[in-house]
């Protein structure tokens, strides 16, 4: 009958990435072989997407990267040129998150020159923000009869980074469970769907450590429906976590997307799909990739998938 049938305009596909940095060897890589051969082997995924989402991490700045002169997050300090900047509008961003801890890397005008750049090609920011309330601004779409918000947060600093009203700096918005807490209990009486998306504490492991994994089953239990890390630049373990009869997913860390880490693991990324079906999260596509010549994303091999699923499987005892 009818009311079974699958209807694809009530599907509603949300696409997330993990870390965008198009900065230092990353940069180089685009400077010598252009946005476009950068995209190219992604370009077919991120196009069948509804929403397409990336966390960026590093602000552009017009002399980068001859800026040093506006250097005030140390000795490792991001920039992006803006001959680069189409690398988003090229792949389809629809939402930015600024959640990360090195956007304000070259200062606070290079931070508000990048939000305006979004802004100017209609890409929306979440995570982080000129104000505290821009910065906790939920994302939401209205597609396919589906409602959908997110919201995404900083837990691990370092201040600098953090929207702070009172120095007159934008940043990112920390996660402060008083704002959590009353938040997204909110959210998910309002919305279908409920996504938090967390720049935590980067950890050189494949697994979240006792603590992540109780801060983020608390965002779950909360109301969120998925729970997902954008901090990792090495890809984490995922589960299904289910709380008083309210299931949500929850990835601890997707991995880099643009980055010029050249470590097995830090090349290795997923990107998660969420498949929202008639108001609720229905199921969550995996795609699992490798960046090549440091800028490069592609789609694994078959062969390579199966080793990297069954590596990730066994670091969550999974086998």
């Amino acid at each position: 009958d009818d009311e079974t049938a699958y209807n694809p305009n009530h599907l509603t596909r949300f696409t997330f990435s993990g870390v965008t940095a198009l900065a230092r060897g990353t940069r180089e890589a685009l400077q010598e072989h252009g946005v476009a051969w950068a995209i190219s082997d992604i370009l077919p995924y991120t196009q069948q997407t509804d929403f397409f989402h990336t966390s960026n991490e590093v602000s552009f700045h017009p002399d980068c990267p001859n800026a040093e002169a506006d250097n005030i997050g140390g000795v490792i300090s991001f920039c992006s040129m803006d001959a680069h900047f189409s690398l988003f509008t090229a792949l389809g961003v629809d939402v930015v998150e600024l959640s990360g801890n090195h956007n304000n890397d070259y200062g606070f005008d290079a931070y508000r020159r990048t939000l305006e750049m979004f802004r100017e090609n209609d890409i929306a920011t979440v995570g982080g923000g000129e104000t505290l309330q821009a910065a906790r601004q939920p994302f939401v779409v209205t597609h396919h009869q589906n409602t959908v918000a997110l919201i995404a947060c900083n837990w691990a600093g370092p201040d600098i980074a953090l929207v702070n009203e009172n120095a007159g700096r934008p940043g990112a918005a920390y996660c402060d469970m008083a704002w959590l807490n009353e938040v997204i209990p909110e959210l998910a009486l309002t919305y279908d769907v409920v996504i938090v998306s967390v720049q935590y504490q980067e950890v050189e492991q494949h697994t979240p450590t006792e603590r992540q994994r109780l801060d983020f089953r608390t965002l779950a239990s909360l109301g969120a429906d998925a729970v997902i890390g954008t901090q990792a630049h090495k890809p984490q373990t995922f589960e299904f976590f289910t709380d008083n009869a309210h299931q949500a997913f929850i990835h601890y860390g997707l991995g880099n997307l643009f980055f010029d880490q050249e470590f097995w693991g830090n090349r290795r990324f997923f990107m998660d799909t969420l498949y929202i079906y008639q108001g609720r999260l229905l199921t969550v596509d995996l795609f699992t990739g490798i960046i090549e010549e440091q800028a490069r994303p592609r789609p694994m091999t078959p062969e390579e998938q199966v080793t990297f699923l069954q590596f990730m499987f066994i670091q969550q005892n999974g086998f």
